[in-house]
């Protein structure tokens, strides 16, 4: 993939033997996935910190220690700038609470926090499971499907539509346009004109939330107030979106990497359909091996970090799975090990930005697997899959195969 923001000369205070070029967003090397590829690097003794041409320059954190470090310290390094290339972000706080910094960051989080809690998704988890196995039983007698499409971009988006009581038909111009945000730019589709058509979609939702609100995530928002005052139309708008969009992609990314996981490791499969006490510890394990997102930050003032002088207005971006997969926090760490003592992992971020809807993340995993083993507990890959690049890494095909059960044809 070429890149249009490819910086050929880096600045001069990025020493030369610190230069890659590597693209965050087209991160496959050759026949190589995602994840081989970062495992690759990890073990070719680049620096933990190096600098690449790609996306308008900027730095890459690589190690564990470096990206908790960064992902942590919002003074020195802040959520405000977080897209590459610069080009990419608002001018203006936009997206809350995402990219926001305490102390703003925890008021934006804390009026929708609640909506996310454990007792909040239980209250919805009968439901979830009742859509998740229809989809299934569909599927079964067929013997075959293309699961991203079919399954991976319905159940996670569906149960997350009903949680903001937003339609479930709604989920196809939704899915097209969280597609042109998270992939790299292109010129047919560009990131802002994706995003005007998620404000053209929420705007109208919103005034009808403001004259009639109800007990969801967007009549919260639209009633709120933060520091003694009522949100603005933008920051109303902001956050709709960021929840939204963080709703639409990053599950289904993830139930494809598991899916392609499970057609290939039958050993996986009959552990996870035969001990379902331990399910939850499991799904820990698969989360933290099959990362899907990218994330980034702007640097607030120059420093030495890590023996590297960074400048202010620098970018310092990772994949989570940079963090997860580096051999000094985890042995083995491309292997799936489920009597792997559970640690720390990314997959849902740290600190302040841990995701709110993580919880809904892991119910929806669970239920995907306790219902698809059940129902199809041997199945395998049809056709290679095909990688989708992008700042949310994920299949755009992946294409399985079973025998249909005697008495279940269509």
């Amino acid at each position: 993939m070429t890149d249009p923001y490819y910086r050929p000369n880096p600045p001069s205070h990025v020493p030369a033997a610190l230069v890659r070029d590597f693209n965050i967003n087209n991160v496959p090397d050759g026949d190589l996935d995602v994840f081989q590829t970062i495992h690759r690097m990890h073990g070719s003794g680049i620096s933990d910190v190096f600098w690449t041409r790609n996306n308008g320059g900027h730095w890459v954190a690589l190690r564990a220690q470096q990206i908790a470090e960064v992902a942590s310290d919002w003074k020195r390094f802040s959520s405000k700038r977080m897209l590459v290339p610069d080009e990419q972000n608002f001018d203006t706080d936009f997206f809350v609470p995402l990219m926001a910094d305490p102390p703003e960051h925890a008021l934006y989080r804390g009026t929708v926090a609640a909506f996310f809690q454990p007792n909040r998704i239980n209250a919805v988890e009968g439901e979830i499971r009742r859509f998740t196995e229809t989809l299934v039983d569909e599927l079964q007698v067929r013997g075959e499907c293309e699961f991203m499409s079919e399954f991976a971009l319905q159940m996670p988006v569906i149960s997350f539509l009903g949680l903001l009581e937003l339609p479930a038909e709604d989920r196809k111009p939704l899915l097209s346009i969280a597609e042109a945000i998270v992939r790299p730019p292109r010129s047919e589709d560009t990131r802002e004109n994706a995003l005007q058509r998620v404000f053209d979609y929420l705007s109208p939702i919103l005034t009808a939330r403001r004259a009639a609100p109800g007990d969801d995530v967007i009549s919260k928002i639209v009633t709120s107030n933060i520091g003694g005052r009522p949100l603005t139309s933008d920051e109303m708008l902001g956050l709709t979106a960021t929840i939204l969009i963080g709703g639409l992609d990053t599950v289904a990314a993830t139930l494809g990497f598991v899916a392609q996981f499970l057609a290939e490791d039958a050993g996986a499969r009959h552990f996870l359909n035969t001990n379902p006490t331990r399910i939850v510890a499991c799904i820990d394990e698969l989360f933290r091996r099959f990362a899907p997102a990218t994330h980034g930050r702007v640097v607030t003032a120059d420093e030495c970090f890590c023996g590297v002088n960074l400048k202010k207005g620098d970018h310092i971006v990772w994949a989570d799975a940079m963090f997860n997969l580096d051999p000094r926090l985890y042995a083995e760490p491309m292997k799936v090990d489920f009597e792997r003592k559970r640690q720390q992992h990314l997959t849902f971020g740290n600190g302040v930005h841990y995701c709110l809807g993580a919880f809904l993340a892991r119910t929806q995993m669970r239920l995907f697997i306790q219902t698809w083993l059940q129902r199809i507990p041997d199945f395998r890959l049809d056709s290679d899959a095909i990688f989708r690049p992008g700042m949310t890494f994920a299949y755009s095909e992946l294409r399985l195969r079973w025998r249909i059960p005697q008495g279940r044809h269509p």
